[in-house]
């Protein structure tokens, strides 16, 4: 589910609020009233409450970031899930595949580890 997205800061009451991806929220079922754990120094980590981090996932996301922020457009749509009878339908954007450089006919499949689901190619 990697992405890059911008967000405003918007005015709540005298608190500054910035919404979360829709997608990201969707990713781990989190709906209002859900606890989330912030940490934070330069850079702002958000995970759902309970999530455990250890070196090797971080050093995972941290790489998948870098890479967003040299290679991926900006988006505010991103990969889609939906099901479709006993079938999981995933709809990948045109823009993020060809910045992916997949090839239409080339084949897909779906990794689920953990709580995280990866495409990769065949």
């Amino acid at each position: 589910m990697p992405a890059k997205t911008e967000r405003k800061i918007l005015q709540s009451g005298d608190s500054k609020v910035m919404a979360l991806p829709p997608d990201w929220l969707r990713a781990f079922n989190l709906k209002i009233g859900d606890v989330i754990e912030i940490l934070y120094d330069s850079v702002i980590l958000i995970r759902p409450k309970g999530l455990k981090l250890d070196a090797d996932f971080l050093n995972k996301e941290l790489g998948i970031m870098i890479n967003l922020e040299k290679d991926m457009p900006r988006t505010r749509d991103f990969v889609k899930l939906r099901k479709q009878g006993n079938s999981l339908v995933v709809t990948i954007p045109k823009g993020i595949i060809e910045t992916l450089k997949w090839n239409p006919e080339e084949e897909l499949y779906l990794e689920v580890q953990n709580d995280s689901l990866t495409i990769k190619k065949s």
